[in-house]
């Protein structure tokens, strides 16, 4: 384990690959990633989750973490959002995807069963993993707000909620009930 990293090394030798309001997401190689946190409490907030998750396929797996950091598996694909605008269409096999990866989160014991169309990755086997769990057991959600606001903005939500409703009908209608 590192006690410290050396953040300008990192993002000099490294490509960034994502950022947020928590921190930095840089490549360390084919299949890890280190994100580097503005606050050590999101590091460890962000590490607890990841390790509970850890036998779960919807997750990144988490290799090393440290005051500022976490290493992670990374994830080839697009993101939810870009593979829509790509290519337009959402299909039964990633809508059952989606839908497991929320009942997932459900038995985890997260209090928030959500998640942004750009941190859902899919990957080129057509499988659902989902990033940036820092709020996962602080923020608490009813229904999936930001993913249902995302599928609705880009006209995919009607299509996403029918395909569910036939293969998850009693967490469809609780979702509409929290929903109303």
């Amino acid at each position: 384990m590192w006690t410290k990293i050396n953040i300008k090394e990192i993002e000099t030798k490294n490509e960034l690959i994502g950022y947020g309001s928590q921190g930095k997401v840089y490549k360390l190689s084919p299949d890890r990633c280190i994100k580097i946190y503005l606050k050590e409490k999101h590091a460890k907030m962000e590490a607890k989750v990841l390790r509970s998750a850890a036998s779960s396929r919807f997750f990144p797996k988490i290799y090393e973490t440290g005051p500022n950091y976490n290493v992670m598996e990374y994830i080839e694909g697009n993101t939810l959002n870009n593979y829509l605008e790509k290519d337009g269409k959402l299909s039964n096999e990633i809508i059952k995807e989606i839908v497991m990866m929320l009942k997932e989160m459900e038995r985890l014991n997260f209090t928030r069963v959500d998640a942004r169309l750009r941190h859902i990755f899919i990957t080129n086997e057509n499988k659902i993993k989902v990033i940036d769990h820092v709020n996962s057991f602080k923020i608490s959600s009813n229904y999936p707000k930001h993913l249902f606001r995302g599928l609705k903005q880009l006209g995919h939500l009607q299509l996403f909620l029918e395909v569910a409703n036939k293969f998850e009908s009693e967490l469809c209608m609780r979702w509409r009930k929290v929903n109303s």
